[in-house]
């Protein structure tokens, strides 16, 4: 291969469920398909980005398929990205078995999604050929700050005046004829319209929620051939602007989770098209394309203030009075630079506000600098100190403490300097 060629392939592929395997924990059917997205390309390095339609992965689950994509494509573990859509629509694969029931679904779902991994490497080892490459942006005013002040302490809400980057930052690839290939994209949302959302008998059906009605869209679009990938953003504090269950606060001070049920689906389509289509507006503006790509991956870490996790996910309420206290330990957090040519890509595994992105792209002087969370792995939420100050929901569903922040910003800064 000539040193300045740079080739480029993408896959999809669906997770095959059959009747059979219902139920699945909670989940009784499907409403829509869940798929394993990939694209490779090989440059003066090769690099794979993969995406998969699940709420999030441990980094030992991370690690099962980075093993299985070295086999298949021989590219090192430390040049793969596995990320996924953040669907709560999908069944979680349990770390450990401490029931017969999780032991079956562990072993059903890495076959399940192992079999969509290779059908989707396949395809993208198969599709690869010379492409261009160019990177743009767009605006879509879908995503909302979700931290809201109320009687009982803050919580989950739409706040208007909360800060919201609503910018879309998109990676193109075309081929010959200029076909497109492959779209990267990335945003700020939480894409979970369809979170605590049953059906009016009480069912809860598996699906691709906001970014599979998206990146289906997007593929409609632009061709059969093509693969839209989601790369999540930094949306800890972010919820798409409408959703089909919302938190209300009654008079005698209860916390009650109301949901609109099937209508919910007709949310999930038509914030999805508006995704597409301001994902669309990017890619059609994309000004500059190259025939090139030189590839550079740095590879960093930060040891983060640990703090104690007192309550479930589900037993959490808002509270005025929550007292966070931490272990004096330290939680290793990997960070990883990505350029794409000029294009900057930050990798980590917790969540990020969506200003605390924002900080992280100031610091890269470029308006189309990717800030990736849920990269090879899942740590919760990293807060600002403004969360620890209004006793939010992300301040107190992490084991990441007061601190974080500005230690993950100087390690940035630290890398830029390097």
């Amino acid at each position: 291969m000539l040193k300045d060629s740079f080739l480029a392939g993408a896959g999809k592929a669906k997770i095959v469920f059959s009747q059979d395997d219902f139920p699945i924990k909670q989940f009784t059917g499907i409403h829509d398909n869940l798929y394993i997205r990939v694209l490779l390309i090989d440059s003066n390095q090769r690099f794979a980005f993969v995406s998969i339609d699940l709420t999030s992965l441990t980094k030992d689950r991370i690690d099962f398929y980075k093993s299985l994509i070295h086999q298949l494509t021989s590219i090192d573990e430390g040049n793969i990205w596995v990320s996924v859509t953040h669907t709560f629509s999908a069944p979680h694969i349990p770390l450990e078995s401490q029931k017969d029931d999780e032991e079956k679904i562990i072993s059903m779902m890495l076959f399940k999604t192992s079999a969509a991994l290779r059908e989707a490497i396949n395809q993208a080892l198969l599709s690869m050929k010379p492409a261009d490459i160019g990177f743009s942006y767009s605006s879509c005013p879908l995503n909302i700050n979700r931290n809201i002040p109320t009687r009982l302490g803050w919580w989950l809400g739409r706040n208007d005046d909360g800060y919201s980057n609503h910018d879309v930052r998109t990676v193109t690839l075309k081929q010959e004829n200029n076909e497109i290939i492959s779209i990267l994209y990335n945003f700020d949302v939480q894409a979970s319209v369809m979170d605590n959302v049953s059906t009016k008998s009480g069912e809860l059906l598996i699906s691709s929620d906001l970014v599979g009605k998206a990146s289906s869209d997007i593929e409609n679009t632009f061709g059969k051939n093509s693969v839209a990938i989601f790369l999540p953003g930094s949306a800890g504090d972010q919820a798409p602007i409408f959703k089909g269950s919302n938190w209300k606060i009654t008079k005698n001070n209860r916390l009650v989770c109301s949901s609109i049920h099937e209508e919910a689906y007709s949310l999930v389509d038509q914030l999805g098209v508006k995704l597409s289509q301001s994902v669309q507006r990017a890619v059609f503006k994309t000004e500059k394309f190259a025939d090139n790509c030189e590839i550079k991956i740095n590879h960093y870490s930060v040891y983060l203030p640990e703090q104690r996790v007192k309550y479930l996910t589900k037993a959490l309420r808002p509270s005025k009075k929550y007292q966070f206290e931490k272990t004096g330990n330290s939680l290793f957090v990997p960070i990883d630079i990505l350029y794409l040519n000029n294009l900057a890509m930050i990798g980590t595994t917790p969540e990020l506000n969506s200003s605390f992105g924002q900080k992280l792209r100031e610091k890269f002087n470029n308006q189309t600098t990717f800030v990736c969370t849920l990269v090879n792995g899942a740590m919760k939420y990293l807060p600002e100190d403004v969360d620890f100050i209004r006793r939010t929901y992300t301040a107190m569903n992490t084991r990441l403490g007061q601190g974080s922040d500005r230690l993950f910003l100087d390690q940035i800064v630290k890398a830029l300097q390097s």
